[in-house]
């Protein structure tokens, strides 16, 4: 039990290496093919991994007391909880935020960010479009993410794990306001993707 945020901070660093790897895979495939072609791809991918779903064994079956519970009463026992309200709250605005960046971010990134300097450090790494540019963001918010989640998980083992994810959450949103009222540019962008993550 000791352990247990660590290794959760582990477990979801894990998901996000498909992140680091799945935008920049994007961007090449885009190259490439057309979008329905990326989409048939990553398709194939998904349903891939759903192959191994034997694998993971079967949960416990619910109590009776559980299946007999209506869903009334669930809730309102749960809107009486302040630490279940914390946690809506908190999975609201990550979900929201979560949203934002999937659904809108590379576009947002390639329509309305600064332009790349043709000799400067990004293009020196083969990002010379804002189309690259927003795919790399994205690969960059979940390498960022793989080591953020691991030290949340190494803080949860010391400080009291409402207030940290609460904290979490509110850094997060106020970097995604401070990150769409100011100017957009490829510093910015990388700037708000390393924070992200």
């Amino acid at each position: 039990d000791e352990n247990r945020s660590l290794a959760l901070g582990i477990a979801t660093a894990a998901g996000s290496a498909g992140q680091v790897v799945g935008a920049p895979l994007a961007e090449i495939l885009l190259g490439v093919t057309s979008w329905q072609g990326v989409f048939l791809t990553f398709a194939a991918l998904v349903f891939g991994c759903l192959l191994f779903l034997p694998m993971l064994g079967r949960g416990r079956p619910a109590s009776r007391a559980e299946l007999e519970e209506s869903m009334g009463t669930v809730l309102r026992r749960s809107f009486r909880d302040p630490s279940y309200l914390m946690i809506f709250a908190g999975f609201f605005s990550c979900g929201y935020q979560l949203a934002f960046i999937t659904a809108h971010f590379p576009a947002m990134v390639t329509e309305m960010c600064g332009p790349i300097a043709p000799n400067g450090m990004l293009a020196g790494l083969g990002i010379a479009t804002t189309s690259a540019l927003g795919a790399a963001s994205i690969a960059l918010i979940g390498l960022a993410n793989i080591a953020g989640t691991i030290y949340a998980g190494w803080l949860g083992r010391r400080f009291t794990k409402k207030y940290l994810l609460a904290a979490i959450y509110a850094g997060r949103t106020i970097a995604a306001a401070a990150f769409i009222l100011a100017p957009i540019t490829p510093g910015s962008v990388l700037a708000f993707s390393l924070v992200m993550g």
